[in-house]
């Protein structure tokens, strides 16, 4: 786990998921996001409440005592490597004791993850991400976890950075990535042009948002107004009541439904049945209604 003065940190330098989402290949966050974290726009966040950090912590351990099976013993480490005159920083999981040059990046994946990959004509393109981890003991990763291994290859110097992911459906497999010039040569170009370019020259990058949770982190002044375009306004105006409309018809429509339910458990009708799920929260029991496969049960 990364500790409390490593995040400090972050908005000094550039980290391995840091590159991997200038590269647009964070499933979540983009080269805007990194500006506002860099330029010091954004409130901390609450990493409590990030799932994928959590699995990524309790998997650790465990991806740690399977890669000793295969690679000997691990030293695990809080240790940061750097490169680029500390621009670029890396934060590996471990470093095989019995393997020069090698160092070691975990994974986990979730059932139902997506990757977004570089497809034809360097084009981002989403994919499921089982799809994207090839035959073990091969390099063949999703393309985040290819950037991010070049990073900690760049930063430590050495020559192979093993991943033991825990995948769906395939358990505990072990890849390996070899130190590749070009791609730690585009690394560096772009973590320079972008240090330079947005975050010393307070300019964000063009022609892409950042995404809506980060945005709401951002630091506000009180009282300071600004002009903005009348399109941007109407656009979440007219979006805005679109959803609360949407919404009204919702709960008119479904209490209509259960009216009809009234006290049983559920309704059936010709080709389906809806069912009253009681879901429980904080001690609570609040009765909601479901729809299977995946709106109604059909016959």
């Amino acid at each position: 786990m990364i500790t409390k003065t490593q995040l400090a940190n972050r908005a000094k330098h550039l980290g391995s998921t840091d590159i991997v989402a200038l590269f647009g290949l964070h499933p979540k966050l983009n080269a805007y996001d990194i500006y506002l974290e860099k330029s010091g726009k954004l409130t901390e966040a609450d990493q409590a409440d990030d799932k994928w950090i959590s699995r990524g912590n309790y998997m650790e351990p465990s991806l740690i005592m399977f890669a000793e099976e295969l690679l000997g013993r691990i030293k695990t480490t809080k240790q940061e490597f750097s490169a680029a005159n500390g621009l670029i920083v890396s934060h590996p999981d471990g470093q095989p004791v019995k393997i020069p040059s090698s160092t070691l990046e975990a994974k986990s994946v979730g059932p139902w993850a997506n990757e977004k990959m570089i497809g034809d004509e360097g084009k981002i393109v989403t994919m499921p991400a089982a799809g994207c981890w090839g035959d073990e003991n091969t390099d063949s990763v999703p393309h985040r976890v290819t950037f991010q291994a070049q990073v900690h290859i760049l930063c430590t110097g050495a020559e192979v950075c093993y991943v033991p992911a825990y995948l769906p459906y395939r358990e505990f497999v072990m890849f390996a990535i070899l130190r590749n010039m070009a791609i730690i040569e585009s690394i560096l170009e772009e973590a320079h042009r972008f240090w330079e370019k947005n975050v010393k020259a307070d300019t964000p990058p063009e022609n892409i948002l950042p995404a809506l949770e980060t945005i709401k982190r951002i630091k506000h002044r009180p009282e300071k107004v600004v002009p903005i375009s009348s399109e941007v306004a109407r656009v979440w105006d007219d979006a805005r009541n679109s959803r609360l409309e949407a919404k009204a018809k919702e709960d008119l429509a479904e209490t209509a439904l259960r009216a009809a339910i009234g006290d049983a458990d559920a309704g059936q009708f010709e080709g389906g049945m809806v069912v009253i799920q009681h879901i429980s929260k904080k001690g609570f029991v609040m009765p909601a209604v479901k729809y299977t496969t995946p709106r109604m049960v059909k016959k």
